[in-house]
Formats: structure tokens, C-alpha cells, sequence
């Protein structure tokens, strides 16, 4: 009785130490997406549109990665997509787009994202961008009130629990 009653409480808290990660997102499918959502904070999850060469050790996270083209202020902008999740996980704000040549010599994080419109085939968002990674640039944040998103271009919509 000794040896059992340590190794029950040594099994015990050592199923309790181990977790399955953190899931605090709602995933929402793009074709469930209603005026409800207006005005609400998201997250977009793209869809992967344009082939990128994958021998590069600058892509990150490459297996949970969307690279794709938004026109944004009459301009066509590289958009790249980090979902935030891993093997066992998926964060809210862990995941993040990045605009790549919306200025130059300036990368932009989409800090916020906020439905503003939603049509039949987009989605039209108001976007609050930072600068990003960038070198000898000075550059403020950015709001952007009508950028518009073909429901085409989006795999769902990513809202926190």
C-alpha cells in the first residue's frame, strides 16, 4: 500500500501537468457570415492564391502560411497570411496578415480588423495597419476604412472565444 498510493498521486499530477494547448478561436465559414458580424473584431483566414517559392529561409510558419493579391487603394498589395497555429494549437493573437509592398520599404501588420460591410461576394473591412520590421522608415499607424475582400479570397473568418 506504500508504493501504491505515491505512484497514484505521482500518475495523478502528472496528468494534470500536460496539456493539449490552447484553442481560443471560433472559426467562422465565410458562407455563415451575416450582418450579426458587423462591427465586430476578426481575424481573416485566406486562401492560399499565389505560388510562392518555398526554398526560401525567410518564410515562416510555411505549412500554416496564405499568400495571395488584395486591391487596396487602387493598388495590388502582396498579402501574406500566418494562421497562429501549430501541431496542437491555434491562438487569436498569434495569427496576423502582413501587407509587403503597400508602401515602400515598409512591411504592415494588420493590427485590427473590423467588418464594416458584407455583400453577396465581399466582405468590405476597416483595418488599423503598423509598421513593421522596417529599417531608417518613420511611418505612423494607418486606417484604412474600406478595404474590400472577395468572399473568394477568404476561407473563413477567425473570431476570440
Amino acid at each position: 500500500m506504500r508504493i501504491i498510493l505515491p505512484i497514484i498521486l505521482f500518475v495523478f499530477f502528472l496528468s494534470n501537468s500536460f496539456s493539449q494547448g490552447g484553442v481560443n478561436v471560433i472559426s467562422i465559414p465565410i458562407d455563415s457570415i451575416d450582418k450579426n458580424y458587423l462591427n465586430k473584431e476578426v481575424k481573416i483566414d485566406l486562401l492560399n492564391t499565389k505560388k510562392v517559392s518555398t526554398d526560401s529561409l525567410v518564410i515562416k510558419n510555411r505549412f500554416w502560411t496564405s499568400y495571395t493579391e488584395v486591391l487596396i487603394d487602387n493598388k495590388i498589395v502582396d498579402v501574406i497570411e500566418y494562421n497562429g497555429r501549430g501541431t496542437d494549437y491555434w491562438y487569436y493573437d498569434k495569427a496576423y496578415v502582413e501587407l509587403h509592398n503597400y508602401q515602400n520599404n515598409v512591411v504592415f501588420r494588420v493590427y485590427k480588423c473590423v467588418i464594416k460591410e458584407i455583400n453577396e461576394d465581399s466582405i468590405k473591412f476597416q483595418w488599423t495597419l503598423k509598421p513593421y520590421n522596417q529599417k531608417d522608415v518613420v511611418t505612423n499607424n494607418i486606417k484604412l476604412e474600406d478595404v474590400c475582400i472577395s468572399k473568394s479570397l477568404i476561407s473563413s473568418l477567425l473570431i476570440r472565444k
